[in-house]
């Protein structure tokens, strides 16, 4: 049996806010590729399949980090290419209102852009 790092989990089931868009979570990307709507969503779909309508955002997709068990959501809306999850579990100390994202939550996000723009495996 294969065993995915991630993987994807019901529509709307990570839920949250922006947590930042595609340039932090991969500061490799170009100027005009951290921003392509279209691209994005083209990437998603080859890993995770048709997308999710939630909400206001063109597409959304529910994801998992099968080892810690954090989740996220890769999407669009207004603000383009974007990841969001849970304030309280992605955030430095959200209560104490340091809203930076987690040292380790933006690892998961790099990792997770990481695996998104290598070549499709079969």
């Amino acid at each position: 049996m294969t065993t995915y790092r991630f993987r994807r989990i019901a529509a709307g089931a990570a839920g949250g806010v922006k947590l930042c868009g595609r340039e932090q979570a991969n500061p490799s990307l170009g100027k005009d590729e951290d921003v392509d709507v279209d691209l994005f969503g083209r990437l998603l779909a080859a890993r995770l399949g048709p997308p999710d309508q939630v909400g206001d955002a063109d597409y959304s997709y529910s994801i998992e980090d099968t080892p810690s068990g954090y989740t996220f959501e890769a999407y669009s809306g207004n603000s383009g290419p974007s990841y969001g999850g849970m304030p309280s579990e992605s955030m430095v100390d959200f209560d104490g209102e340091d809203y930076r994202i987690r040292p380790d939550i933006l690892q998961i996000l790099s990792d997770f852009e990481q695996r998104l723009t290598l070549p499709a495996q079969p």
